[in-house]
């Protein structure tokens, strides 16, 4: 049996490095594709001349909020043009199946926990960069037959995420014994990394003709306070928290994830409780002070 190739984009990314990784270790065939390695897809000679593969998961892209804010043409640029050119990749290449990263697209939610047939609602040039994207997908799953399932990612956290996030900045400020933060309001739905991953190699195996959409969380919100205490209790460290109370534009207050239809088709259960996540995120940026 010919074994599938998966081209994995945005492969250097948080995700894509623990998908490549774990990808390969059950013995699948990877190919990564990303910008530090060379691939701009924002170049159509670039896409045109990547090798043929049977399933594509698209991860590459702008995935922070406050930057939507400060140069939203970068971000509507990146996300769409990049997912637009690897479309037409997979319809030019006949790709077995397309899969999407996408995030919390229901802006102030009318109930908790929200599934996937919740009203979307744009809050942001990130969120609504990510829901025409999502339109491109199901246009072409529509119209030129191209298996697609979408991801709509929760808070995702975990080893190696960037400073900005929230849980990487408290971390960070441990040291310093005095822990400054802006808006203690928030809650969310915090998944962790190799949950998210282990949700996208469910989506390979994932047996459709059709576009799907899952919700992938933990179907449990925290807020700001209750993350930073986990983390103090956790480290054994004493600080000091401040509050700014400034808060970010059009901000959501709380997110939570009904993941009944992922459970039910994609047999997907989020196994990393949120203090166990904390513990491998903190001891992974210890060991590289």
């Amino acid at each position: 049996m010919k074994t599938e190739l998966v081209m994995v984009t945005g492969s250097e990314g948080l995700i894509g490095t623990s998908l490549v990784k774990s990808l390969k270790r059950i013995g699948k065939k990877v190919i990564p594709v990303d910008y530090k390695l060379g691939s701009d897809l924002l170049e159509k000679e670039t896409v045109k001349n990547l090798p043929d593969a049977d399933i594509i998961i698209h991860l590459a892209g702008k995935t922070y909020i406050p930057s939507s804010w400060d140069d939203p043409f970068s971000m509507y640029s990146i996300n769409i043009n990049t997912t637009l050119n690897m479309l037409e990749f997979a319809r030019k290449r006949n790709v077995k199946k397309f899969v999407f990263t996408s995030t919390y697209v229901y802006g102030k939610a009318q109930y908790l926990p929200v599934d996937e047939k919740h009203p979307v609602s744009v809050s942001n040039p990130y969120t609504r960069s990510k829901l025409n994207c999502e339109d491109l997908c199901k246009g072409y799953c529509e119209d030129f037959n191209i298996p697609t399932v979408v991801l709509r990612l929760f808070n995702v956290y975990g080893p190696g995420q960037a400073q900005f996030f929230l849980i990487p900045t408290v971390i960070s400020q441990l040291l310093s014994h005095a822990i400054a933060l802006n808006d203690p309001r928030p809650k969310r739905d915090y998944v962790y990394i190799s949950d998210v991953v282990r949700a996208l190699q469910l989506s390979i195996d994932f047996q459709t003709s059709k576009f799907e959409v899952f919700n992938i969380g933990s179907g449990v919100s925290y807020q700001v306070p209750e993350v930073v205490n986990l983390i103090l209790k956790i480290s054994g460290a004493e600080c000091d928290v401040i509050y700014k109370n400034s808060g970010r534009k059009n901000d959501v207050m709380d997110t939570v994830a009904d993941i009944s239809k992922a459970r039910k088709m994609l047999k997907y259960e989020p196994l990393v409780p949120f203090g166990k996540g904390l513990e491998e995120t903190i001891r992974w940026y210890r060991e590289r002070k």
